[in-house]
């Protein structure tokens, strides 16, 4: 790098390519999909229970057997799942949205692709069940939407529709059985109690709901089912409470006390001459009702509220599945005896899989180290092994002076001696040991190191760091006695990139202010490298050990790649549709991959800027992705989901 030099190539003005190529991933493998809907519900195929479904942004995620490595991501909506239901037969999936003008997507589960898509809801699905024939299909708007539809599943076409006359439905069920007539029955739960609603597909008549007798008490519900004999039907309160209703006079019959939490999910245990339920709390706990008795026991505790409860395994034992508000899923084996009721057992509790519960802010990988590590907008700072299964966690949620306090990882860089650099949303800058297993351990911290800002860059070389903040600060720091070697006031928006060459002498940054600018701190001597007039400059890497190469991608969509020492562009390609928003090399250099908010991961050759790959998968747009190997990549995105990416089959 000449320091001299004023730096000001233009980046605008260089010779840029088209658009990026729309290619298949060209031997590319989406080897694993992690992550779930904080409130999606989990749903398991009745005719493969291992096999289950849930939410993740805008896409339904489906594990195979159980094996988070054999995973299938289904997208097709453009807004983020709101729920999903399986039918009864096994053969379909339904999926809906919340936003504007949303869609209910019907998935074939043979070939997981879309037989149809049903655009009538205009302001947001709340809730999908299925018949317990199959043959039909209720999907349920939102408050603002108003509408409940019916739909035949064979078909595609739509029964009947009504208002829903103001309810705000959160869940629903069908009665078992079929009149004589034809007449179907399902019941909704919500704010507004319990409303019975019947409906003769035949004619296409759906008459209005039939609200249900609580006398005196006032609840709000949030799920219902149907008892064994379809005599009785279940609904869980926000109270805690479980009422029973008589099905023929819609009059409740008896109040259950569970509980002192919401009672968020509700399902039936097979079997057992005594009928008997599952249900999950916010309270951190799975319950078990005996109908026969009228009891209910605690049968465990989990590490957060339960958000879901689904069926899976086979007799003798059952084996359900358990997710909660930390995105958390787990297997739960039961076991008890010919009686069933209050006799069953939680046998063995283990942790499916762990994930982040919001977006994922930063991810940081070193080649030779074993651990990668991520970070989410909920203050959790993660440890994940090279096949992706998380090895540790560390929330950085405190409580200061009894209110409420969090932070949140801003930046963060692992450093080839395995230690961890973190500069946090306070201000603060942490250096965390890391154990064998995923364990961090805090070695020191640098209080209001930029002083009412988030540290939004960190880089660290041997005795030198350097640091970057959201107001334009850039500091250098002697790492090992944390002493302030130099502050400037470089940038006029955030620093989003840090690096440090020349054996720590000069640091280069990048910002939103669409400036690229170096400063030798020892000398004194600063200049802007670059100018990107149309973009805000969201990441920069360089490549080591030689320092030739400067990698940069920014709003304008562009992969640019600068010649540190001519002072002067290589290439600049449009890598995506939408603005760029990450940047990594391989371990040798050879290869590039960028992150984009059009959900895709592309990978490029780092000399010619040679498309290789686009890898899709996604459900919302991406935030970080970086290179594990020279053949594996790992993706994040806002919606928490984790992708690892298996290329070594791209040309």
């Amino acid at each position: 790098m000449t320091e001299s030099a004023p730096g000001a190539a233009q980046g605008d003005q260089a010779a840029k390519a088209g658009n990026p190529a729309q290619t298949q991933n060209s031997g590319a493998k989406l080897e694993m999909v992690l992550g779930i809907t904080k409130t999606g519900s989990l749903v398991t195929n009745p005719k493969a229970p291992d096999t289950f479904f849930h939410p993740i942004g805008n896409g339904i995620r489906c594990v195979h057997d159980g094996k988070l490595s054999d995973t299938t991501l289904l997208q097709g909506h453009d807004g983020a799942v709101s729920c999903v239901s399986v039918s009864k037969d096994g053969t379909r999936l339904a999926s809906s949205q919340l936003g504007v003008k949303t869609d209910v997507i019907l998935w074939d589960l043979k070939t997981f692709e879309k037989t149809h898509v049903l655009s009538v809801h205009d302001l947001g699905v709340q809730c999908l069940c299925f018949s317990e024939d199959s043959r039909l299909l209720a999907s349920m708007g939102t408050a603002k939407d108003d509408r409940v539809y019916l739909w035949d599943t064979r078909t595609g076409n739509y029964v009947c529709n009504a208002s829903l006359k103001g309810l705000k439905v959160e869940n629903a069920c069908w009665r078992g059985d079929v009149g004589a007539n034809g007449e179907y029955v399902f019941v909704t739960c919500g704010q507004d109690g319990c409303h019975v609603w019947k409906v003769n597909p035949y004619q296409g008549l759906l008459a209005a709901p039939l609200g249900c007798n609580t006398g005196s008490i006032k609840r709000h519900c949030t799920c219902v089912l149907f008892g064994r004999d379809q005599s009785l039907f279940y609904c869980g309160t926000t109270s805690g409470d479980l009422l029973s209703f008589t099905y023929g006079t819609r009059i409740l019959r008896d109040v259950h006390q569970v509980c002192k939490g919401k009672i968020t999910a509700l399902v039936a245990l097979p079997g057992g001459a005594t009928e008997a339920y599952l249900l999950g709390s916010d309270d951190r706990s799975v319950y078990l009702f005996d109908a026969g008795s009228g009891t209910s026991a605690r049968l465990l505790s989990l590490d957060s509220g339960v958000t879901s409860i689904a069926l899976c395994g086979a007799d003798p034992q059952q084996d359900i599945y358990v997710t909660t508000e930390e995105c958390t899923v787990w297997r739960v084996s039961l076991v008890g005896n010919a009686s069933g009721g209050a006799q069953w057992k939680a046998a063995s509790c283990s942790k499916l899989e762990e994930n982040h519960p919001s977006a994922v802010t930063c991810v940081t990988t070193c080649p030779g180290q074993p651990l990668w590590f991520s970070s989410d907008e909920s203050g959790n700072l993660c440890a994940w092994d090279s096949g992706c299964r998380m090895a540790g966690r560390l929330s950085l949620r405190a409580s200061k002076q009894g209110a409420s306090a969090s932070t949140a990882v801003a930046s963060m860089s692992l450093l080839r001696d395995g230690r961890l650099l973190v500069g946090k949303t306070d201000g603060n800058i942490s250096m965390y040991r890391v154990g064998q297993g995923g364990d961090l351990s805090l070695e020191w911290e640098l209080e209001q190191a930029h002083r009412g800002a988030s540290v939004t860059a960190v880089t660290c070389d041997g005795a030198v760091m350097a640091s970057g903040s959201s107001n334009g600060e850039v500091k250098v720091w002697d790492q090992r006695t944390r002493r302030l070697l130099s502050s400037r006031n470089a940038h006029s928006s955030v620093v989003t990139g840090v690096e440090l060459i020349s054996a720590g002498e000069v640091v280069v940054t990048v910002s939103k202010d669409t400036q690229c600018k170096f400063y030798n701190w020892r000398k004194n001597i600063s200049g802007v490298f670059f100018v990107m007039e149309a973009s805000r400059l969201a990441a920069v890497c360089v490549t080591r050990p030689c320092e030739r190469v400067l990698v940069s991608v920014g709003s304008d969509k562009y992969l640019t790649t600068w010649n540190l020492e001519r002072t002067e562009t290589e290439f600049s390609v449009q890598a995506h549709t939408e603005e760029a928003t990450c940047v990594s090399l391989s371990p040798s250099n050879d290869l590039v991959c960028t992150g984009g908010r059009d959900r895709c991961v592309r990978v490029w050759t780092k000399n010619e800027g040679r498309l290789v790959c686009t890898l899709e998968g996604h459900p919302s747009p991406v935030t970080c992705a970086r290179f594990l190997s020279e053949t594996k990549i790992v993706s994040a995105d806002e919606s928490g989901c984790v992708v690892l990416w298996d290329v070594s089959g791209c040309a």
